[in-house]
């Protein structure tokens, strides 16, 4: 710079400038001048265009090295920028400037219209305007980014994205000369001049460019040039002009007016059309595009229309890039990655004007990264270079379908970036870079929760004109898959974290939470079977404690929470259908909270999570055991349900209920810990009553519900009479199943039964009375007079007690006599005292004691027939969009099972699928040998 200052550069420039004005002034308007004097003016505008273009780039190069240097981001070191590179921001040189620009475009304008028609002298003129424009709009890019710098480290300027770097808010002189350099900007019009000469800029010919014509490739290489510089000075433009505004005084005078540049005719319109390029390279539909403001001179290409940019683009079928090569090969996107960020970062300042274009931006950016770009421009999903941008827009948008694109952004992104396609087993490695990427997904599914959860939101508050278009646009976006997509991909970053306990990055990953919906809850489904069958391997061992407890608070603190989300789909898949999803999903929730279940009761998990454990114990019961049954909802099979393993279930959850008596915990429980486990209490008794009172699950149930001493002597009424078939009339004679609920459910939910509330009743007493005295009939008969009480046909229950005691119950139907029916059984005695067990080592034996066995079911009556999800509990797979893309192997033995490749079908094999699939083979051959007609016997 002082070298400059001492040759005298910076009055050259001005003076030559002044001779460019004055030369284009008289060809533009004199009416005057002979022919000689304009062949000189001509010519003295070819000699001049490229000097001044040449001295005032290599003049603001130190400007953009300085900016470069980690050590000018504090503001006095931006200070010390500006001080050094004064003269290049003084007014008198960049009024001059933004007037040649005006000057040469207006001739470039001319001779295009004129061709050849027109003198030979000013051919260059079109050329020159390129590099000029080129030129000076870097000039501009390079003070605005200067002022963006200077103005984010003041604490009052709060307004625009969050890019803070942390630098110390700048002193009075370092302001005052950022506020000399913004009012030397807004003065001299450079933005508005520079736009229009973008927007009206006589394009080369597009079949020169594809020829590889050199003149025709600089031209628009230049231009492309200038379209990439605007649009970085326009989004510091944006930042400065909220960010300056804010402080006041001086400061916030220029601010707003560079802020009434924005609003400019040619400065709207070059905004839109820099955003209609992005869609235009995405492959997106443009639609009703932005015009081109007319402008002064005579029409030319561009002038009222389309812009000339795009068009060539569109018409070439490439991107034109300013690296000199001007068509882009395919897969060189690095440099078209950086434009695309700034026009996201730009469209979050338009996101009023523009906000239909929105959702179209993001959806160009997903089709990008699927390779479906205009000429192939992307061969791999973007790297995090728009990451911040992207998170931004996330926080502030308010259409649903653009966070639906966005995630659909990330999980492309995530994908390329967890070291490549997903396997069976976990890899060691991540990129570093795939952090802020599976944040992201959570940003896009946090911005989708805070638009569903909105109180009293309609479809126009998410972009949509109803209902009906909001459902169009994100099946548009495809949400469902990405949703699915997304959490398969949070599930392999947390088993590569498991893997990396010193990668600080995935141990943050780890610890991420999503929002489930949709399809996803067969990925769910399946994490779930997963916890749940590492939870059983990890049980009863001190070596494992410290491992098991690391995954108890895993799965409370995260799985559990979104298991609650999962709720209203539940409910949905049982009232609409979609039974196989969810008997896989109630098989995988009963698995899980039977293992946590039990744990708890065992103190292994705090009481602050006790609130928790308690309301998904209530959703896994509720919809394993009571959905479906005196419900709405379609019922799971007998096979289905039995494999939820129920008594397991209730089993574990008595255990929770008994935990307090048994072992009291010196922690203070959580808020509403007592409703909710009155209210488990009661859901546990709904659940009973609904499969009792089931004739296909009533034997099991009544066989649960006997007393350990009486089993054998109850297995004659239990499995003598009513309902169940003969895999029912089998699981109800298994010894292991007597007995197995009476002492918890006598001692857990009984003595709660003066805590419920009126609605819920207590039919556990005459549950119990009923299993040890009554055939399976009179069984059945007393659930569904029970039934008929707790689900509304007409029954109640009587409750006799002393005080605040319940000593004795009985179901009471409309018509009986109940005078006369209290007399008898009071003195008959028949009515005994229930529950008040007494605190102590039987009860905390109880809960120790190990949950009871497994029933035994039958693969054909359990499977889920054409259902693609992998049957191997431990499976770590999370590649494809979706648990259909991987579960492709068939098992060809029983074909009741499908896995995601050999090595999970191996594993399986040899946990215990070898014994079920030859079970099934043999039951499917023995059907197939009953149903087929006698050798030369006729079919009837």
């Amino acid at each position: 710079m002082e070298a400059c200052a001492a040759a005298d550069t910076w009055t050259w420039l001005k003076s030559s400038l002044g001779t460019v004005n004055t030369a284009a002034s008289i060809l533009l308007t004199s009416t005057t001048a002979s022919a000689a004097a304009r062949r000189s003016a001509g010519a003295r505008l070819g000699e001049m265009a490229m000097p001044v273009a040449t001295v005032l780039g290599r003049a603001g190069m130190p400007a953009h090295m300085y900016q470069a240097h980690a050590a000018v981001r504090s503001a006095e070191g931006q200070a010390l920028v500006m001080e050094a590179t004064a003269a290049l921001w003084q007014p008198d040189l960049l009024r001059p400037a933004a007037s040649a620009l005006r000057s040469y475009l207006e001739l470039a304008r001319v001779v295009e219209r004129v061709g050849d028609a027109g003198p030979s002298a000013l051919n260059h003129l079109p050329h020159s305007c390129a590099v000029l424009a080129s030129t000076i709009s870097s000039h501009l890019n390079s003070g605005l980014v200067l002022l963006d710098r200077m103005f984010r480290n003041s604490p009052s300027s709060m307004s625009g994205p969050s890019t803070g770097t942390g630098a110390s808010p700048p002193t009075a002189e370092p302001l005052a000369a950022a506020t000399k350099l913004l009012g030397a900007l807004a003065e001299s019009e450079l933005l508005p001049a520079l736009a229009g000469a973008a927007l009206r800029y006589p394009g080369p010919d597009p079949d020169r460019v594809s020829s590889g014509d050199e003149a025709a490739v600089e031209r628009a290489v230049n231009m492309c040039a200038t379209a990439d510089n605007l649009l970085s000075a326009l989004v510091s433009a944006h930042q400065v002009s909220r960010r300056a505004v804010t402080g006041g005084g001086e400061a916030a005078a220029q601010a707003a007016r560079l802020a009434a540049q924005l609003s400019h005719p040619d400065v709207v319109a070059l905004q839109e059309a820099l955003v209609g390029r992005l869609l235009l390279h995405g492959g997106v539909e443009l639609g009703q595009g932005p015009t081109v403001p007319p402008g002064p001179g005579p029409a030319v290409g561009g002038q009222g229309g389309t812009w000339w940019l795009t068009a060539m683009e569109a018409k070439l079928g490439r991107t034109i890039t300013a690296d000199g090569t001007a068509l882009s090969a395919p897969g060189d996107q690095e440099a078209l990655e950086v434009v695309h960020s700034q026009t996201l970062a730009l469209l979050l300042y338009l996101r009023q004007k523009l906000a239909a274009r929105e959702p179209r931006a993001l959806e160009a950016l997903c089709r990008l990264g699927r390779g479906r770009g205009l000429g192939g421009a992307y061969v791999r999903p973007a790297s995090q270079v728009y990451a911040s941008n992207l998170n931004a827009l996330m926080e502030r948008t308010k259409r649903a379908e653009s966070a639906a694109w966005a995630l659909a952004v990330y999980t492309q992104a995530v994908e390329q970036q967890l070291t490549g396609a997903v396997t069976a087993e976990p890899h060691t490695g991540c990129s570093a870079e795939s952090a802020p990427q599976l944040h992201g997904l959570a940003g896009a599914c946090n911005a989708l929760c805070r638009m569903a959860c909105k109180s009293g939101c309609t479809p126009d508050q998410l972009g949509a004109s109803s209902l009906g278009e909001l459902e169009a646009q994100l099946t548009r976006a495809d949400l469902p898959g990405s949703l699915d997509h997304a959490l398969r991909l949070s599930f392999a970053a947390a088993d590569r974290a498991a893997l990396n306990p010193g990668h600080a990055q995935l141990q943050r990953l780890a610890s991420e939470r999503d929002l489930p919906d949709g399809g996803v809850l067969v990925t769910f489904a399946k994490r779930a079977a997963m916890l749940a069958s590492r939870l059983q391997e990890l049980e009863g061992t001190a070596e494992t404690l410290s491992a098991e407890c690391r995954l108890l608070a895993q799965v409370t603190h995260q799985i559990l929470p979104a298991l609650g989300r999962c709720r209203p789909f539940m409910y949905r898949l049982g009232a609409e259908g979609g039974i196989e999803v969810r008997a896989l999903l109630a098989r995988a929730n009963s698995h899980l909270n039977t293992q946590l279940l039990a744990r708890a009761a065992l103190r292994r998990v705090g009481a602050q999570s006790s609130g928790v454990l308690y309301q998904a114990a209530v959703i896994a019961v509720e919809f394993s055991c009571l959905e479906g049954r005196w419900s709405s909802g379609q019922a799971l099979s007998t096979g289905q349900l039995l494999a939820c393993q129920p008594h397991r279930l209730l089993a574990a959850a008595c255990k929770l209920l008994c935990a307090d008596i048994a072992a009291p915990s010196v922690e203070a429980p959580a808020p509403g810990t007592l409703e909710l486990r009155a209210q488990l209490a009661g859901m546990v008794e709904h659940a009973l009553v609904a499969l009792a009172a089931s004739p296909d699950m009533s034997n099991s149930v009544q066989a649960w519900l006997a007393p350990p001493a009486e089993a054998g002597a109850g297995s004659s009424g239990g499995t003598s009479g009513g309902g169940g078939g003969g895999m029912e009339q089998a699981a109800a004679a298994a010894a292991a199943e007597r007995g197995c609920l009476e002492p918890l459910l006598r001692l857990g939910v009984l003595p709660r039964a003066a805590d419920l509330s009126l609605e819920f009743g207590s039919s556990t007493g005459p549950l119990l009375r009923s299993a040890s005295r009554d055939t399976a009939a009179g069984f059945q008969a007393c659930a569904r007079s029970l039934a008929g009480s707790l689900f509304g046909a007409g029954s109640y229950v009587v409750r006799m007690g002393r005080g605040n005691a319940v000593t004795a119950e009985a179901v009471i139907s409309p018509g009986m006599d109940l005078e006369g029916l209290l007399a008898e059984d009071e003195a008959s005695g028949r009515w005994s005292q229930q529950g008040g067990g007494t605190p102590g080592t039987d009860v905390a034996a109880l809960v120790a004691a190990p949950l009871p066995p497994p029933v035994p079911v039958p693969l054909a009556a359990a499977a889920l027939p054409g259902f693609k999800v992998c049957a191997n509990p431990r499976c770590l797979s999370y590649g494809g969009r979706s648990e259909a893309d991987v579960a492709e192997l068939l098992c060809g033995g029983c074909k009741c099972v499908r896995y995601c490749g050999p090595v999970c079908q191996k594993a399986h094999w040899k946990a215990g699928h070898r014994q079920d699939c030859r079970a099934a083979s043999s039951a499917a051959r023995a059907a197939a040998q009953q149903a087929a007609p006698s050798a030369g016997v006729l079919p009837a």
